[in-house]
């Protein structure tokens, strides 16, 4: 790390990204401020109609579901990063962490050639930023990232359904927000668009794109959906790798958008 170099700060506890005096708003939840608010009341409340129990109850059942499939995803991504670290045939670099723990970023001008795990990527004049999962570096400058995603259960979807709009009395597909309102909004395409976004702020640095792909991990379930751990590890049926088009210039929109409103 160049002794001029001033890292970002991440601490994973309260998930917060900070440099100097600036907090940074992740990509995660850039995503999702994008993406149209969903009136989850009125959702549980038709399934409570349909199966039983109150709304409240099948708010909360969700929400516990939905943090113990993240716990599990958890546990696979340090697993995976813990083969990378052990492995004699890959020059890997291990994370840059404060006295206190908090992950420190690398500085992005000049990287190694090599795997950087959890690498953070970061765009200073929109205060945006990410942590890769894998990000691998080749001595032209060109890289390749990929991202281990969990909560899907079986196929991931890349088109949004179609659903029919009583304001519009016609059927539409679901969108997500200005500035990228003709993309889809669904897993595949937010998983897309997250790897996009990693990859323009990287080529920022000087480098170029060589590919993208999402590790899609296929985790054993039961009969009620829920990931099944054995020895405190979830049991992986099968891991799809699936190549992902680079979104070049709906990153670029984005952080365009975010330069503006910084």
């Amino acid at each position: 790390m160049s002794t001029d170099y001033t890292p970002l700060v991440f601490n994973e506890e309260l998930h917060k990204y900070t440099y100097n005096d600036n907090i940074f708003n992740s990509i995660t939840s850039v995503l999702k401020s994008l993406s149209e608010e969903k009136d989850w009341y009125t959702i549980a409340e038709n399934y409570a109609n349909k199966h039983g129990e109150t709304p409240e109850y099948w708010q909360n059942k969700w929400k516990e579901n939905s943090e113990y499939a993240a716990n599990c995803g958890t546990i696979y991504h340090k697993l995976e990063e813990d083969k990378l670290k052990n492995s004699k045939d890959l020059i890997v670099y291990s994370e840059n962490l404060d006295s206190i723990g908090n992950k420190l970023s690398y500085d992005l001008r000049d990287l190694k050639p090599g795997i950087y795990p959890e690498l953070i990527i970061y765009h200073l004049r929109s205060l945006l930023c990410g942590t890769s999962d894998i990000v691998e570096i080749y001595s032209d400058r060109t890289f390749s990232i990929s991202d281990h995603k969990t909560t899907i259960p079986k196929k991931m979807k890349f088109e949004a359904e179609s659903f029919y709009s009583r304001k519009k009395q016609r059927k539409i597909k679901e969108k997500f927000l200005a500035p990228i309102s003709h993309i889809d909004q669904c897993e595949g395409m937010k998983y897309t668009l997250q790897l996009s976004l990693y990859a323009y702020m990287l080529e920022q640095f000087g480098y170029t794109c060589r590919d993208l792909s999402i590790n899609h991990v296929i985790l054993k379930r039961d009969h009620e959906d829920m990931i099944i751990l054995e020895n405190g590890k979830p049991i992986v049926l099968e891991v799809k790798v699936i190549p992902i088009e680079y979104l070049k210039d709906e990153a670029q929109s984005i952080i365009e958008f975010y330069e503006i409103i910084s």
